[in-house]
């Protein structure tokens, strides 16, 4: 009977088992990135990717081209990883493609999880807003019946305090905003970038999360007053992550701005939706509000390590906002980061088993064929060989196992005996 009970099983997974993904999502202002000077720029965005793994990363002043490869290339696809690709790079159209307005927006994304449909622009008079959109590369692709698709506004609105510069943000959040309508109703976006907002009163921020518009937009944080300059927004403010101006180059004073800021759609706010935010996972990397008006290095080291604080300190004068999205079925069988060097196995009379290259926390599931959980375990794992026992009664045949932890996430099909 179990020579049959595999192929029986495979039939059934596609129709039956909904095991759960995540995309983990970064956006970051890399400060006229490769510049300024000292050298290695990109080194320090390493550790910090190394520290924070992402998915998706969304990142504003670049400069070049070979400045966007350069953080494909040394920051993400190293060490063995070869999981990234880069969107096409696009020339600044807007402002004339020149001066400071020629800073570029680009997006990274993990090529087994996503794929990048099409992408375009949007021109304003001050700097392009980069329009992306990609689908999940689900393993059920071929039998299910939608594809699940998420578009993705990359921005960067004009800086400044004048009643000039905040009429020119909100003609930018128009200009997004009028886009909506051209996509599906129900179309998962996100909205991310260095937005230059000083309160979620100003026009602009009004205009992107209008009720009016084609598709809602919400912010994860639910935060809505004066950000600027008050300590009861410190945890979620973004910059300056600097007191004094290093390297004569970005702004100091210390963390006192929310500049940076990630808008979702209001059905990814959705948990029943098959793609959604986490909620309570979007936070600014590093700020634990320990740190008002104050360099990210006095920030609380419980959260952060001290030397990633460092490197957030000299990478740029802005901090990036991450958080992550969960995906209701199965994206990416194969490894998802350096940190498992194995795939999860199953050993008779053992259980399941994989191998932490460090201990980390994350939570195991076993789902059967149903969609049921066997088995489901949060906690610190250690670092090497790890086992996890199943329960005496079980079901033998095909299941679903996966391991979301502070690395990243894996997720692969496994064949267990029966007890």
């Amino acid at each position: 009977m179990r020579r049959h009970a595999l192929p029986w099983c495979l039939v059934l997974l596609p129709l039956l088992a909904q095991p759960q993904s995540t995309l983990r999502c970064m956006s970051y202002n890399l400060l006229n990135f490769p510049e300024p000077n000292p050298q290695g720029k990109v080194d320090t965005l390493r550790k910090i990717l190394q520290f924070h793994p992402v998915d998706l990363l969304i990142c504003q002043e670049l400069r070049t081209q070979a400045a966007a490869l350069s953080v494909l290339d040394e920051a993400l696809n190293v060490d063995g990883e070869d999981r990234f690709s880069m969107a096409g790079w696009q020339p600044q159209v807007s402002g004339g493609g020149g001066g400071s307005y020629s800073l570029q927006q680009i997006v990274y994304f993990d090529h087994d999880k996503l794929g990048l449909k099409e992408q375009a622009y949007l021109t304003t008079f001050i700097r392009d807003i980069n329009v992306y959109t990609f689908y999940l590369k689900d393993d059920l692709l071929g039998t299910v019946p939608d594809t699940t698709f998420l578009t993705v506004y990359a921005v960067h609105f004009k800086a400044g305090s004048t009643p000039t510069d905040v009429t020119e943000r909100n003609a930018m959040a128009q200009t997004l905003v009028a886009h909506l309508v051209t996509l599906p109703p129900q179309r998962a976006v996100m909205v991310a970038g260095d937005m230059n907002l000083y309160t979620a009163f100003e026009p602009a921020f009004q205009t992107l999360l209008s009720s009016s518009n084609a598709i809602q937009l919400r912010d994860p944080a639910n935060a809505f007053g004066g950000w600027g300059g008050s300590s009861a927004y410190a945890a979620l403010h973004t910059q300056s992550t600097r007191v004094n101006v290093i390297y004569s180059d970005g702004a100091g004073g210390g963390l006192d701005d929310r500049f940076d800021i990630a808008l979702v759609s209001d059905g990814l706010m959705n948990p029943t939706s098959r793609l959604h935010h986490v909620n309570g996972t979007y936070r600014a990397l590093g700020n634990s509000g320990t740190c008002f008006n104050a360099n990210i290095t006095s920030c609380s080291a419980i959260q952060t390590p001290y030397a990633i604080l460092q490197s957030l300190y000299y990478m740029s004068d802005h901090l990036p906002v991450v958080f992550t999205l969960d995906y209701q079925g199965i994206v990416s069988s194969i490894i998802g980061s350096t940190a498992y060097p194995a795939r999860i196995r199953w050993r008779e009379g053992l259980g399941v088993e994989w191998e932490n290259e460090r201990a980390q926390q994350g939570t195991f599931r076993l789902l059967d064929l149903l969609g049921r959980t066997v088995v489901e375990e949060t906690r610190n794992w250690p670092a090497g060989l790890v086992h996890v026992a199943l329960p005496q009664q079980r079901t033998a045949g095909v299941c679903i196992a996966s391991f979301a932890g502070t690395d990243g996430t894996f997720t692969q099909r496994l064949f267990i005996s029966g007890p």
